[in-house]
C-alpha cells in the first residue's frame, strides 16, 4: 500500500525543486557597482527560493538597456547597517550612494527570475552601430533575440531592486 503522505512529499519536494528558475549568473564583474547590486538580489532572490543559482562566469559581451533609465542605490540602500556590502561598494562608486546607479544588472537578474515583471518582443533583432549604440531593428528578425519592456512603471521596478539590494544575506 502505498504512503499518500510521503507521495505528497515528495511531489512537493519535486515540485518546489523544478519550479525555482536555474542559472548561471554572467558578470562583468568589477567594472561598476550594479553588478553587486544585481549579486545582492540574485542571492536574496535564491533566499526566497525563487532561484537557484549554479554559478557564475565572468564576461563583458552582454547589455542589457532597459536598466539605463532604472536608477537604484540611493532609497533604501543608504539607511542599511554598514556591515552591508553593497552600501559599502555603492558608497566608493562615485556616489552612487548618494545619486544612484543605473541597473543593467539587476534587471537583467529579475528577467530571468521574475520574467512576469516584463513584456518579451521575439520579432526584430539586436543591432550595434558606433561601437556601443545598439537599437532593436523590427525590419530584420533573429530569433535568438527578444526585446525587454516594463510591464510595470520604473518607479515600482527601482523600489522592488532597492528592496532587494538592501536586505541582509541569510
Amino acid at each position: 500500500m502505498k504512503n499518500p503522505v510521503l507521495t505528497l512529499l515528495f511531489v512537493s519536494i519535486a515540485y518546489s525543486c523544478f519550479s525555482q528558475v536555474r542559472l548561471i549568473f554572467d558578470t562583468d564583474m568589477g567594472s561598476d557597482c550594479d553588478d553587486a547590486g544585481a549579486l545582492a538580489v540574485l542571492h536574496k532572490l535564491a533566499d526566497k527560493e525563487e532561484a537557484t543559482i549554479l554559478g557564475f562566469i565572468y564576461s563583458s559581451g552582454v547589455f542589457s538597456g532597459l536598466g539605463e533609465n532604472i536608477t537604484t542605490g540611493n532609497r533604501k540602500l543608504p539607511d542599511t547597517p554598514d556591515e552591508n556590502p553593497v552600501k559599502e561598494i555603492y558608497s566608493l562608486w562615485n556616489g552612487a550612494i548618494e545619486k544612484g546607479r543605473h541597473s543593467w544588472d539587476q534587471v537583467a537578474v529579475l528577467v530571468a527570475v521574475r520574467p512576469e515583471l516584463f513584456n518579451f518582443e521575439t520579432w526584430g533583432s539586436l543591432r550595434q552601430v558606433e561601437g556601443d549604440k545598439t537599437f532593436w531593428d523590427k525590419a530584420n528578425n533573429n530569433p535568438r533575440h527578444s526585446s525587454v519592456a516594463l510591464k510595470t512603471g520604473m518607479i515600482e521596478l527601482e523600489l522592488l531592486i532597492e528592496d532587494l539590494m538592501s536586505e541582509l544575506p541569510k
